[in-house]
């Protein structure tokens, strides 16, 4: 729809700082988990998830052998060497599934059979409850003894105040005083390294839940405030690792096990008999068009009706602030409602003429006067719960837009008026 002019921000993402976490974890005494193959006598270093699928890799292409759910496995190296003394005993097919490739009619190249190392196989599945036990254990001693750890200091990810005596402390003041919440202490473990993790990102100025990059910690924090970002990202498995519910089950990551936890409270509290998950039914977001009567429950919906049936593309003007943003398209919205062009201010006697005529002119095309939009009265929505200013981009930040002094704007005596008495109305 409209040009952008040139207020994109510049970024250089070619220089990032160093991982500090990672660069001491290769410095310390304890750097190397060494294991040796379980078919041949090559060793590998699997300290890092990147050195254990060079050895995952390496069964697969040397040895035909894959293993199941190695994330589930509680202490992988004790798992290797077990299955390493048991291989000793017999051959791989004594304890491995076989599975031969091209073995159809109508298969087509050589056959080649694999072996699948698996719970399935009793003695495995008994193995990894062992050494799931054993990680639970670890994993519970370091908990008590972060617990009782009273000499804990950490500065605050978001403000330059240091927060002292217990981890307890620092969560509270990040939830309390900056809505930041990752759980409470009795769920956590491992924190000194999940608060370095978390550390790292934020001086990275990478976003802990959406992961998007930006150009300050201030334009970062912004993004993370208007956005509710202001917690991490549940889908992102590196940080199951410090979350106690992932330790009471080999087989179960947290959302499973939360899923179950959640179904039974429902049938508990459910007065249907036998009720199912099936009968739930999430609330559906519904996008409404800017300029005719269409809605779509989706963002690819709305956005792609919007570019092909009226030739507006909502992206293109994200090279205004955030709430300009919101601004402009609540005053479109508005003159939309009134039948109005939003260019030309001309009133139409039904939505229909009026689109007409913004096509024919190719008002829809043109960037309306900002004097129009740019108006107070604009932060707020023609319709509640505009689902559309959900889909703003809040990265057209220009290079000098952090310097500007935002000043209160004034409203004038008849919105005044209008607000004084929607207020009486509701009371308040």
């Amino acid at each position: 729809m409209f040009n952008k002019n040139d207020l994109s921000l510049s970024k250089n993402l070619s220089t990032k700082p160093l991982n500090l976490i990672d660069w001491m974890k290769k410095k310390s005494e304890d750097t190397k988990v060494m294991i040796q193959c379980l078919l041949c006598n090559q060793d590998f270093d699997i300290f890092s998830n990147t050195d254990l699928k060079i050895y995952l890799a390496h069964l697969l292409k040397t040895h035909k052998l894959v293993i199941s759910d190695v994330d589930h496995i509680g202490h992988f190296q004790k798992y290797n060497n077990y299955w390493k003394d048991r291989f000793k005993e017999g051959t791989i097919e004594d304890f491995c599934f076989k599975i031969n490739t091209n073995s159809g009619q109508n298969d087509k190249g050589e056959i080649e059979s694999f072996y699948l190392l698996s719970d399935d196989l009793p003695e495995d599945n008994e193995l990894r409850k062992k050494l799931n036990i054993f990680k639970l254990e670890k994993a519970l001693s370091q908990q008590e003894i972060e617990r009782n750890d009273r000499n804990y200091f950490r500065k605050c990810l978001f403000c330059a105040e240091e927060i002292g005596n217990n981890r307890v402390n620092l969560l509270n003041h990040m939830s309390t005083n900056h809505n930041f919440n990752i759980g409470h202490a009795d769920n956590l473990v491992y924190f000194d390294e999940f608060y370095q993790m978390l550390s790292n990102r934020m001086d990275m100025f990478k976003c802990l839940f959406c992961e998007k990059i930006f150009y300050n910690k201030q334009i970062l924090k912004e993004h993370m405030r208007k956005k509710q970002h202001k917690c991490i990202n549940p889908n992102n498995k590196e940080f199951d690792k410090f979350y106690i519910i992932n330790y009471l089950e080999y087989s179960k990551y947290w959302q499973e096990i939360k899923q179950e936890r959640d179904l039974d409270d429902y049938k508990r509290n459910s007065p249907e008999p036998n009720p199912s998950i099936e009968d739930w039914n999430d609330p559906v977001q519904t996008y409404y068009c800017l300029f005719c009567d269409e809605q779509f429950e989706d963002e690819d919906g709305i956005m792609g009706h919007m570019n092909l049936k009226h030739n507006f593309d909502l992206k293109s003007i994200d090279f205004l602030s955030f709430y300009n943003q919101v601004k402009l398209i609540n005053y479109i919205r508005r003159q939309a409602f009134l039948n109005k062009c939003f260019i030309c201010q001309k009133n139409f006697d039904s939505k229909e003429i009026l689109l007409n005529h913004l096509e024919e002119d190719d008002h829809i095309k043109e960037f309306p006067d900002m004097d129009l939009w740019d108006q107070p009265e604009y932060y707020f929505s023609t319709f509640e719960d505009d689902n559309l200013l959900c889909l703003l981009n809040d990265n057209g930040y220009n290079k000098d837009e952090s310097k500007i002094q935002v000043i209160p704007e004034e409203l004038n005596i008849e919105i005044k008026k209008e607000l004084l008495d929607s207020l009486k109305e509701l009371e308040i």
